[in-house]
C-alpha cells in the first residue's frame, strides 16, 4: 500500500485476510508491472527484483515455516495480471 499506516482501515483487513502488507512504500504501482516482488510482511520490507539467492532463501523459510503452504495467486482485478502469494 503506497499510502497508509499499521492502523490504518487497509492494513486492519490486509492482516485480517493473511496479505502480507507494506505499508506506505513510496512507489507506483506502474513501476512494479512484471517485476518480481517479495513482500515481507514480517520485516515491513518490498523487496524488488530480488537477487536469485535471496529469492531461494525466501523460498526456504517459508517452507520451514509451514511445510503444508504452498503458492496460491489471486486476481485483485480483471485487468491485472495474477499476484502469487504463499
Amino acid at each position: 500500500m503506497r499510502d497508509g499506516a499499521a492502523n490504518s482501515h487497509a492494513a486492519i483487513l490486509t492482516r485480517a485476510m493473511d496479505i502480507p502488507t507494506v505499508m506506505g512504500a513510496d512507489i507506483l504501482p506502474a513501476q512494479l508491472n512484471k517485476r518480481l516482488l517479495i513482500v515481507d510482511g514480517y520485516r515491513g520490507e518490498l523487496l524488488i527484483d530480488p537477487e536469485p539467492a535471496l529469492v531461494q532463501d525466501y523460498q526456504r523459510l517459508i517452507s520451514e515455516e509451514n511445510p503444508c503452504l504452498g503458492w496460491r495467486s489471486i486476481r485483485l482485478t480483471l485487468d491485472q495480471p495474477e499476484i502469487f502469494l504463499v
